[in-house]
């Protein structure tokens, strides 16, 4: 309340003055909307902020909230990638797959998948130096956008000096007493491949006309923690 020179209060202005017994209340009924309440319980309303979901984030019969898994996420943003090759190989012959990872933070979330008709053994080794061979496609899991991944897969390798530090191995089948039976290996959890390094997947059959499917599911992720 402004006092005049004299000392005294002056006299409030009742058109500008707040009254002591207004108070603000919300009401939420699928928008935000801030009431003014009067000393007689008269609401006049002072502004009006939309807060209803987004579609994408409920239910429309229900208007529960939804949740999906990351992976799932990445498909709807265009940043899920697949890969798929399907080779017959011979006894004790081998399969090379080499993945170029880009020199930044937007880092591939990877699951290998890979059924055999006989008896193999894969392998991952981390930190080659080899080259690729053959530039391969993938593709986006959301076929509505033009976003390309941005690992890079090569169907066989050629010169360097090393294949790398052996970091997954498994072998599955039995090829033998008469048993020709084939199996799946598969990472149940994700590897997040290492920033401007390459990796090699080596297939080894070990049986004859083997054939062999390889499923690589990927995500690209921006980290933004420093490790």
């Amino acid at each position: 309340m402004p006092i005049d020179q004299g000392g005294s209060p002056a006299n409030p202005d009742p058109s500008t003055e707040t009254k002591q017994d207004e108070i603000i209340e919300n009401q939420t009924d699928g928008t935000q909307k801030t009431q003014i309440s009067g000393p007689l319980g008269q609401q006049t309303q002072a502004a009006s902020v939309a807060v209803t979901p987004a579609k994408d984030n409920y239910d429309e019969s229900s208007r529960a909230s939804t949740i999906i898994e990351l992976q799932h996420h990445k498909i709807h943003e265009s940043d899920h990638y697949i890969y798929t090759d399907t080779v017959s190989l011979g006894s004790a012959a081998t399969q090379d797959y080499l993945l170029t990872i880009d020199n930044t933070t937007l880092w591939p979330h990877i699951l290998m998948n890979f059924v055999s008709g006989l008896d193999m053994t894969i392998q991952l080794f981390e930190a080659t130096d080899k080259t690729g061979t053959t530039l391969q496609t993938t593709f986006n899991n959301n076929r509505n956008s033009i976003n390309s991944a941005g690992m890079t897969v090569h169907k066989d390798q050629s010169g360097g000096s090393t294949d790398g530090t052996l970091i997954f191995q498994g072998r599955v089948g039995n090829s033998t007493q008469g048993g020709k039976i084939g199996g799946i290996i598969r990472t149940d959890e994700e590897f997040i491949l290492k920033q401007n390094n390459k990796y090699i997947i080596r297939i080894t059959s070990n049986a004859a006309s083997n054939n062999v499917t390889t499923n690589l599911i990927w995500y690209e992720n921006t980290s933004l923690i420093n490790t």
